[in-house]
């Protein structure tokens, strides 16, 4: 695994190492500055719960590691590498040979799109191994975002919102595919409903993977829809509460519609509640409320969400800035000691 890991930093047991992970450089929080690897004070750049000593720009620190961990795999033996890169997440800092690439842009966007440029470099050189190795054709290389742009740099056009809704602009990502020893390749544009929760069972197939399972999975195997066929229809069901307001956004996605719900969080004693229906056959930039003409539909749709929301566990993670100030003192290296 290189890059952001950002997913539990204060004991061990949740550090990549614990997870199954064989080689780990990268950070254990998210936005870390990308000339210093430095966060609240301390430098987060690990290899294996270790303070790296590798220093330089993050987004090429990163693509170097997955260069140095593809090479060291024998030819002859599979490999799995998660890529995670950090751009371009805040904060919008590039390099200044990046920036002159985008004279026309000013500011958070000239960073921003120097950011995607240089990221694209280091994909470029991930690339390059592959082929040097032989081995490009007969690798499955999945990429995709994590959720919209950041409004205030990217532009989601035709889509509304962005990052932190539930408006396509928010949830709806491009994402490439290439396996051309699998029938995945030769530039075809999928139109299937398909997102995070499929990677591990599309995985399984990919890797002829038939035993056991621990648990029961919410994705499907995706591989056919990749191949350019038609996938069943499934709703996809997306749910937010991390901002300051306090507030629960759902949304419900089928083939023809989509409900877009939004109401006060149990701990927030003020009254809000609104709900819009938009359909996905006609209007991809959300702009023609229909749930008036449609209340079945909205009734039918908001029970299919509230038996997702009954899934919620009690003691759920906190929200983003409750974990913010509460997390504790700065760990020295951001690294645990238990």
């Amino acid at each position: 695994m290189v890059g952001k890991w950002h997913l539990g930093h204060r004991q061990k047991k949740w550090l990549p190492a614990r997870q199954g992970f064989t080689f780990f450089e990268g950070c254990h929080n998210g936005a870390v500055d990308y000339f210093t690897q430095k966060r609240n004070g301390e430098r987060d750049w690990q290899q294996m719960g270790d303070p790296s000593s590798h220093e330089g720009y993050t987004t090429d620190l990163i693509g170097e590691a997955s260069v140095r961990f593809i090479s060291s795999v024998p030819k002859t033996e599979p490999f799995f590498l998660y890529l995670s890169f950090r751009a371009p997440h805040s904060p919008f800092q590039a390099k200044a040979k990046d920036l002159a690439k985008y004279p026309k842009r000013e500011g958070k966007q000239q960073a921003y799109a120097a950011m995607v440029d240089c990221m694209d470099q280091n994909i470029g050189r991930v690339i390059n191994i592959l082929e040097e190795r032989d081995q490009l054709d007969d690798t499955f290389i999945l990429f995709f975002s994590d959720n919209g742009g950041v409004r205030q740099v990217a532009n989601n056009a035709p889509h509304k919102g962005g990052k932190l809704t539930v408006y396509q602009g928010g949830i709806n990502v491009v994402a490439a595919a290439h396996w051309p020893k699998g029938n995945v390749s030769g530039g075809k544009i999928i139109r299937e409903r398909m997102g995070y929760i499929d990677v591990f069972p599309t995985l399984m197939e990919v890797v002829g993977y038939q035993g056991p399972l621990e648990n029961e999975l919410d994705g499907v195997n995706v591989l056919n829809g990749l191949r350019g066929r038609k996938l069943p229809n499934r709703h996809w069901f997306t749910y937010l509460d991390q901002n300051r307001e306090k507030m629960e956004r759902f949304a419900l996605n089928t083939d023809q519609w989509k409900l877009v719900w939004e109401r006060n969080a149990p701990d927030n004693d003020t009254q809000f509640n609104q709900v819009r229906l938009f359909s996905m056959m006609d209007d991809q930039a959300e702009s023609d409320d229909r749930a008036e003409k449609n209340k079945d539909t909205v009734k039918k749709l908001q029970a299919e969400i509230e038996v997702m929301y009954d899934l919620k566990i009690e003691n759920q993670n906190l929200r983003y800035f409750e974990k913010e100030r509460l997390s504790g003192p700065v760990l020295p290296n951001w690294i645990p000691v238990k």
